[in-house]
C-alpha cells in the first residue's frame, strides 16, 4: 500500500523540490473507487533560463516504487501532459543535450492537476567535467567562426556538435565574435549543424585527429521563405521575419494588418542596441526573431490580430518575457526596460 505523504517527506529529506498543483473543479461525485483519480494529471512545462519554452526535452516520470509511468518529449511549446495519474508522489526528470538535468518531486491527489515548471540551465562546456559514459574526451579541439555571405560576423547562431560514437550533443550559440569553441574532445567523427533564422541550415561532418586543433570558418547564405498568403504568395527575404528551422516551417506566421513597434531601454533610460527579440504568435506557434537597431528599436508588421509572447534578451541583463495582444489594424507601441543581471557569468577555460 502506498503512503503518498510519507513518500513526499522522504523526497524533501533527499533535497528534491516539491511541486504542488491545483484541484480540478467540480469532480464527479458518483465515480467508482477505480476511477476516483480519473481527473488527476501531471501538467509539465520546461523552460530555459530566460523563460522561453524548450521543446524536444526528454521527460521521464516514475512513481514511488520506482516504476516508470511515462516517458516522452515536450512539444513545440515545451509542454508534456500525463493524464489519469493515480494519487501519490512522483519523480519527474527533464534531460536535454547542452543543459543540466533537472528533477522534481510531484504530489498528485485525487481530482488534482499537478502543475510543474522545470527550468533548464545551460551545461558548462568544461568537457573534463562531463561523465565519460556520456562523452568521450581526449586531446582534440574544435573552433568555429560563422559569418554571412559578406563576411559580417553572425552571433546567436545555434551550433550543435554531436559526437557520432556516443550521440552526445554539445549545443550553444555563437558568441559576440561569431565564435564557438569546444576543447578536450576525443578523436573521431562528429556531426555539425548550424542554424539561424533567415539563413539556410548547414550540416557538416568534421573528422578530428588525435591532438588536432581544427578551425572552421563558415559563411551562411540568406534563405528565401514563401508564406502562404491567399490569393497569392509573397516572397520574404528579411531575416527578422521568420525563423527558418526546418521543423518550425509548418508553423508559418498568420498575417494581417497589425504591427508591433518596440523600444528597449536600460534602467537609466538609455536605448539598448543589438538586443535579441522574439515574438511568438500563439495561434500558429511561429516565431519572429530579430535584434534592436542602433536606436534600440524593433518593429514587425503585417501581423494577424491576436495573442503573442514577447521575449527580449541581452547579455549582461535579465531576460524579459511578457504577453501582448494585437488589435486588428493597430500598431502596438511598447517600451520595455531591461535590468542588469547581477548573477555571476560562467567563464569558459580551455
Amino acid at each position: 500500500m502506498h503512503h503518498p505523504w510519507l513518500q513526499v517527506a522522504l523526497a524533501l529529506l533527499a533535497g528534491l523540490p516539491l511541486c504542488v498543483g491545483q484541484q480540478v473543479p467540480n469532480p464527479p461525485s458518483s465515480q467508482s473507487s477505480a476511477s476516483h483519480w480519473i481527473n488527476s494529471a501531471i501538467d509539465l512545462s520546461v523552460v530555459d533560463s530566460s523563460g522561453a519554452p524548450v521543446p524536444k526535452t526528454e521527460i521521464t516520470i516514475v512513481d514511488g516504487a520506482g516504476e516508470q509511468i511515462a516517458n516522452g518529449k515536450t512539444d513545440r511549446r515545451g509542454e508534456f501532459l500525463v493524464e489519469q495519474v493515480p494519487p501519490g508522489a512522483y519523480r519527474v526528470t527533464a534531460c536535454l543535450g547542452g543543459f543540466k538535468k533537472q528533477a522534481a518531486t510531484v504530489l498528485v491527489r485525487q481530482n488534482w492537476v499537478a502543475e510543474v515548471t522545470l527550468k533548464l540551465e545551460e551545461a558548462a562546456l568544461r568537457l573534463e567535467d562531463v561523465p565519460r559514459s556520456d562523452l568521450q574526451i581526449g586531446e582534440s579541439d574544435f573552433d568555429l567562426v560563422v559569418t554571412d555571405e559578406n563576411g559580417a560576423i553572425l552571433r546567436n547562431v545555434t551550433i550543435s556538435l554531436m559526437q557520432t560514437a556516443t550521440g552526445f550533443v554539445i549545443r550553444r550559440k555563437t558568441d559576440p565574435r561569431g565564435g564557438f569553441e569546444a576543447y578536450g574532445l576525443a578523436a573521431g567523427e562528429y556531426s555539425l549543424t548550424i542554424e539561424a533564422f533567415g539563413f539556410q541550415k548547414i550540416e557538416q561532418h568534421p573528422q578530428l585527429a588525435t591532438g588536432e586543433h581544427q578551425h572552421v570558418a563558415v559563411a551562411m547564405h540568406v534563405a528565401k521563405v514563401v508564406y502562404e498568403d491567399p490569393p497569392g504568395a509573397q516572397e520574404m527575404f528579411h531575416p527578422d521575419v521568420a525563423r527558418l528551422d526546418s521543423e518550425l516551417l509548418p508553423y508559418t506566421v498568420m498575417k494581417g494588418e497589425s504591427a508591433v513597434d518596440l523600444v528597449v531601454k536600460d534602467e537609466a533610460s538609455a536605448v539598448i542596441p543589438n538586443a535579441s527579440v522574439t515574438i511568438t504568435q500563439i495561434s500558429s506557434g511561429a516565431e519572429i526573431l530579430g535584434e534592436t537597431s542602433t536606436n534600440g528599436r524593433f518593429s514587425a508588421d503585417e501581423l494577424a490580430p491576436g495573442k503573442y509572447v514577447l521575449t527580449v534578451h541581452m547579455n549582461g541583463f535579465e531576460s524579459l518575457r511578457t504577453d501582448l495582444t494585437l488589435d486588428s489594424g493597430a500598431t502596438r507601441k511598447i517600451s520595455v526596460t531591461l535590468h542588469v543581471d547581477k548573477t555571476p557569468n560562467y567563464v569558459q577555460t580551455p
